[in-house]
């Protein structure tokens, strides 16, 4: 008989007696010290980053083309060979399979909301209608030639298992654009703010096309999915969280310009009392806006983006000059360090995730970089050559249109999205191959963007 206690039941047979607490699979230890590793990479990070614009200043010529998105990602290749040799507590499984959410809850929020309230909103707003239309339409041209010519591709190299619907999942969640390399580059460099409006414009709301559309194809695997519906919840998830997000920042403005009037009529107030409660409703009204959409099963990417924009409009001219300034600062800072931490997280994927090189081979792996590309050609000569031909004024020049196809990055969006495809897609190790593809296509893509600029 094991050592393991038993009691007897009705009929005089033992049964094991089940512990009364069972150890969770990933325990606080181990999700602490991935945060503090974490912490200490972007500290480190930072450090490096001082460095480098120190020999930027000495040495121009040699460092120049040297950027600090490069030199984070480089420091997340070296922090996962660090991992693949010396992960003692599992830090990589806890990043694995925590990124996704953390991408989506913690980092993407105050990246975007930063992004809204300093966008030049007169060029978004002019340009509104060809963003849409890029968002929309071109995502799902683009996602559904990727997953033709995909499908098409897997006969050539004789892949096993890929399936339409495989094809399809990997074709929504390579579409999904980064807003987070476009912001840090586009940023760094300084471009049109016609053309950034655009990008920036197109980055953002193709996110809610891409999720829908993969989520869709995930739900199609096991139960038949009515296209009428699919299109139903798309216009529900991507209206309703527009109105959502301009309905609580106009809120936000209302409560704010209460207590600018309260203030005036009680002047033996507190300021720095008034500011912090300012800074405070500033600080927590966006992500209220992102979780509330978020749980009634819309957009929080586009609702927190609606919302940054109308409170930039409304709600921060009825608070104190300081107390914007400090919400401006705040979530810069949170947006900065957030950034980092995306590239470090795609350096590390890169290097220590189980990606499936063995399965995918440098064949398929430039297969499919051809088929993204084409497959993004496709979408935005197709729509310019349509809203050229309704565009009086601000031409959509072929050097804008060069600019938008090859600034189609796939990172941290598409990375959180490949990461859930790994669990849903594992036979034949689909999901894995998925990963490596994006990953792969993260890092050229990157890399080569910035010399283009």
């Amino acid at each position: 008989m094991s050592e393991q206690e038993t009691i007897q039941d009705i009929g005089g047979q033992e049964q094991p007696v089940q512990p009364e607490y069972e150890e969770p699979k990933t325990n606080t230890q181990n999700i602490s010290a991935a945060i503090l590793f974490m912490l200490s990479l972007l500290l480190l990070n930072e450090i490096a980053l001082q460095k480098l614009n120190k020999y930027k200043q000495k040495y121009p010529r040699c460092f120049d083309y040297v950027q600090a998105t490069q030199v984070t990602t480089l420091i997340g290749f070296f922090a996962g060979f660090i991992l693949n040799l010396t992960d003692i507590i599992n830090i990589r499984e806890v990043m694995k399979e925590g990124f996704s959410s953390f991408f989506l809850i913690v980092l993407l929020p105050p990246i975007l909301y930063e992004s809204a309230i300093n966008m030049e909103r007169e060029f978004f707003y002019k340009n509104f209608g060809s963003i849409l239309i890029f968002a929309v339409f071109g995502t799902l041209i683009a996602s559904l030639s990727t997953a033709f010519l995909m499908y098409i591709v897997s006969f050539g190299l004789n892949i096993e298992h890929l399936t339409l619907t495989a094809c399809i999942a990997f074709g929504a969640l390579v579409s999904a654009t980064d807003p987070v390399a476009v912001l840090s580059i586009f940023k760094e460099f300084g471009v049109d703010p016609i053309l950034f409006s655009l990008i920036f414009g197109e980055s953002i709301l193709n996110d809610a096309v891409s999720i829908i559309l993969f989520e869709t194809t995930v739900e199609s695997r096991e139960n038949q999915t009515d296209t009428m519906m699919a299109i139903l919840k798309f216009v529900y998830v991507f209206l309703g969280s527009i109105l959502l997000g301009v309905t609580i920042g106009l809120l936000c403005a209302y409560i704010l310009k209460h207590r600018e009037q309260k203030r005036q009529d009680v002047q033996s107030l507190n300021k720095e009392s008034q500011n912090t409660r300012e800074t405070t409703i500033l600080f927590v009204v966006p992500y209220v806006s992102y979780f509330i959409s978020e749980g009634l099963g819309m957009s929080g990417i586009v609702s927190i983006m609606f919302c940054g924009i109308s409170m930039a409009r409304y709600a921060l001219m009825n608070v104190d000059p300081q107390t914007r300034r400090l919400n401006k600062k705040l979530y810069h800072t949170l947006s900065y360090s957030f950034e980092n931490l995306v590239f470090l997280f795609i350096g590390i994927g890169f290097v220590s995730f189980d990606l499936a090189w063995k399965e995918c081979g440098f064949t398929l792996i430039f297969a499919m970089f051809a088929v993204i590309m084409l497959s993004r050609y496709i979408n935005i000569g197709l729509i310019s050559f349509i809203l050229n031909k309704n565009r009086k004024k601000y031409k959509i020049t072929p050097t804008y249109q060069f600019f938008i196809w090859y600034s189609g990055f796939r990172g941290a969006m598409a990375f959180a999205l490949s990461l859930k495809a790994t669990e849903i897609f594992v036979v034949g190790r689909i999901g894995n191959i998925m990963l490596t593809i994006v990953l792969c296509y993260a890092m050229l893509n990157e890399i080569s963007l910035r010399q283009k600029i």
